[in-house]
């Protein structure tokens, strides 16, 4: 499997949450041996469920300006 993040390679590793509430306490994920970064079920679960949500309209702030900061 290949880092989303550096495209570095990720490693199958067992990990422990001691702060969840909602979900497992342990659970099995991968691990990028090159940047540390984690993913697991439930964030892939995640990211399928943003990539299939609609766009939400951006707010663009013309004519917008900012006061001088004084140091």
């Amino acid at each position: 499997m290949q880092c989303q993040r550096c495209r570095g390679w990720m490693i199958r590793d067992h990990f422990t949450d001691y702060l969840s509430v909602y979900s497992e306490m342990n659970f099995a994920g991968w691990r990028c041996v090159n940047c540390g970064d984690i993913t697991d079920s439930l964030i892939v679960r995640h990211h399928r469920s943003a990539a299939n949500a609609p766009a939400k309209p951006r707010r663009r702030w013309w004519g917008f300006t900012l006061a001088p900061s004084r140091l």
